[in-house]
């Protein structure tokens, strides 16, 4: 392509804050003036320097909220002229964008056809002062600030436009619009009627130049990151514009030459957007369903609302094409949900963005865990999270919606996932370890990084380990460095190229190793471990490390002592000699408790983690 959208500095998913002013000149006039400022106002820089530190520390895949104006979902709290409230707003949204580890916000900037920043094409928006046409007093610009905050806080700011709707009010919204709107001042001959709500007609070349107008508007005046706009486009296939149809002269069918339409506007704001600067990013949020397979053999095994068809918006042309740099499907519904599965959707754009230059990111359903009746909760998005970084071409996700998100309670959910440094820093640690018995030494061995999670949010106390897992436990705590790349390790069962080979190379040369059951040269690296067998790998660890054990059988005393396999029985004496293993208390049908050893049970990770404490104490 021509146009110059993806450059060497600006990789998948990168973060474009402070794009423009790459030359050197502006560079050292905006350090100085940051230096300036620091120095007046030292403790406000402090945090935000602080805080935008935190973000360049985490990854560069896209973590996006979307702030909502329409009916005050997220911004302002209430309509209102006083300035100093609504910096408040902004103030208070960055700060907790930040400390949920985001990186970008989307502020809707446009919801109906006006404007929710200082415009002479659209009046100001009802959402902001209360009344259409109404602007905040004292010439304040409530996206000027939000620009200002967002890039201080080391976040990128995308303006989210409506293009073609008027109101979502109904018909007394429509009657008590201000005078001056260019729906009833100018383009009230391509205003549409449709079901209550009033729309401009997408195939009037009148109303693409206004919105393209809009759009230039916003970037002539404000350091935006991105243009951004969501689903709304053709508002459903009874929309009645069968006379512009009609007056088209086209041989296409209607609902192609529908789709033509709004494919004209995407072009033209490719094109506009990127002569003007080539850094800004031009994304569309459409639905999560382009196509159902039934409908058109490109589409998704899914049974949903298609918005190529019933919005008349062909994204699927777009990505191919390169007209957009990115691309957001709303993805709303649950893994294994049978008429729109999240995974087989997933798959799905992944596939669809495979080999173009456009960013996928994915559309998070955050405000359906607000809702009483749900299939969504915080481990749905965890394991939705999880699915997005095994698919190569996510690049990362947009949340719906700010304030929903703190009103489930995800802002300490998402400081975990996205910023789980700083959160184990300032928290207990892993929320399934909080009031284990074995919480002290999980504790102790993640800190000496002896021990990982399962993931950034679980330790999986009662989960059984593998013979590999615990070998690299034990070099843990032996402090071993293993070298990198494949390794032999003698082991038939053991690849080279394995994550584990290293810790079984150092394991056997230690003699900590030595076979697994009747064959030496297999280890059985995926087998879970018995508590028996954890005991005589304890024991061989500590013969390397020069304390040799004495047998004496009769020092303990299980009910199942008689179960120890003859091999384990001097390692098991020893391990419970020391301390380092103790028994399990169970209680019979009569209430009668005795203690058992349960050799054969697998060893769980508390369990280890238990035992690897005690052997430190033991040995240093």
């Amino acid at each position: 392509m021509a146009k110059n959208k993806k450059t060497a500095s600006k990789g998948k998913g990168a973060l474009n804050s402070g794009k423009k002013r790459g030359v050197l000149t502006v560079v050292c006039v905006i350090l100085a003036a940051l230096f300036l400022i620091w120095t007046v106002a030292g403790s406000f820089m402090f945090i935000y320097a602080e805080t935008a530190s935190l973000q360049e520390e985490g990854t560069d895949s896209m973590r996006g909220v979307w702030v909502a104006t329409t009916y005050n979902i997220d911004y302002p709290d209430k309509p209102t002229q006083n300035p100093e409230k609504l910096k408040a707003d902004i103030d208070r949204i960055v700060e907790n964008c930040v400390r949920m580890g985001m990186n970008a916000v989307f502020f809707q900037a446009r919801s109906n056809a006006d404007a929710c920043y200082a415009s002479s094409i659209f009046p100001w928006s009802k959402d902001i002062t209360g009344r259409q046409g109404l602007a905040p007093d004292d010439g304040f610009d409530p996206m000027a600030y939000f620009i200002e905050a967002a890039h201080g806080a080391g976040l990128e700011f995308h303006a989210w436009v409506n293009p073609y709707r008027i109101t979502n009010g109904g018909q007394s919204q429509w009657d008590s619009m201000y005078s001056g709107h260019p729906a009833k001042n100018g383009y009230s001959q391509y205003v549409i009627k449709y079901k209550d709500n009033y729309y401009f007609d997408p195939s009037s070349p009148e109303v693409q130049q206004l919105i393209v107008d809009g759009v230039m508007e916003i970037l002539e005046n404000y350091d935006v990151d991105g243009i951004h706009m969501d689903d709304y486009f053709y508002p459903g296939r009874s929309f009645d514009d069968v006379a512009s149809y009609n007056a088209s002269g086209t041989d296409l069918s209607r609902d192609a030459w529908r789709r033509e339409n709004v494919n004209q506007l995407i072009r033209t704001l490719d094109q506009k957007i990127h002569a003007f600067d080539p850094y800004c990013e031009f994304g569309i949020s459409p639905s999560g369903i382009w196509a159902n397979r039934s409908t058109d053999p490109r589409g998704s095994a899914t049974k949903g609302y298609q918005h190529y068809i019933d919005c008349s918006s062909d994204t699927y042309t777009w990505i191919k094409e390169g007209w957009i740099d990115y691309v957001v499907p709303q993805i709303y519904w649950p893994i294994g949900y049978s008429i729109a599965d999240y995974e087989i959707l997933a798959n799905w754009w992944n596939d669809v963005c495979e080999g173009t230059d456009v960013d996928l990111y994915i559309g998070m359903a955050d405000y359906r865990c607000t809702e009483s009746k749900t299939l969504f909760n915080q481990d749905e998005l965890f394991n939705q999270l999880s699915l997005n970084r095994e698919l190569p071409n996510v690049g990362g996700e947009l949340h719906f919606n700010y304030k929903e998100m703190l009103e489930a309670g995800l802002d300490e959910f998402y400081e975990e996932v996205y910023l789980p440094d700083r959160y184990f820093s300032s928290h207990a640690y892993f929320k399934d370890v909080a009031g284990h018995w074995a919480e002290t030494a999980v504790l102790q061995l993640y800190e000496q990084g002896i021990v990982n999670g399962m993931d950034y949010r679980r330790f999986g106390p009662d989960l059984n380990t593998t013979r590999a897992q615990f070998v690299k436990m034990l070099a843990g705590m032996a402090g071993v460095i293993v070298a990198d790349g494949p390794v032999e390790t003698g082991f038939s069962d053991v690849p080279a190229d394995s994550w584990y080979a290293p810790y079984v190379k150092w394991a056997a040369d230690s003699d900590i190793v030595r076979g697994y059951g009747d064959e030496e040269n297999r280890f059985g690296p995926e087998d879970y471990i018995t508590r028996e067998q954890m005991a005589v790998l304890m024991v061989r660890y500590f013969g390397s490390s020069g304390i040799t054990p004495a047998f004496q059988r009769e020092m303990i005393s299980f009910a199942d002592t008689n179960h120890v396999s003859e091999w384990a029985e001097e390692s098991v004496v020893f391990a419970v000699r020391s301390g380092l293993f103790s028994g399990v208390e169970i209680s019979d049908e009569y209430g009668r408790t005795a203690s058992y050893f349960l050799p054969f049970d697998f060893a769980t990770r508390a369990q280890i983690a238990t035992v690897i404490c005690n052997a430190e104490k033991e040995l240093y």
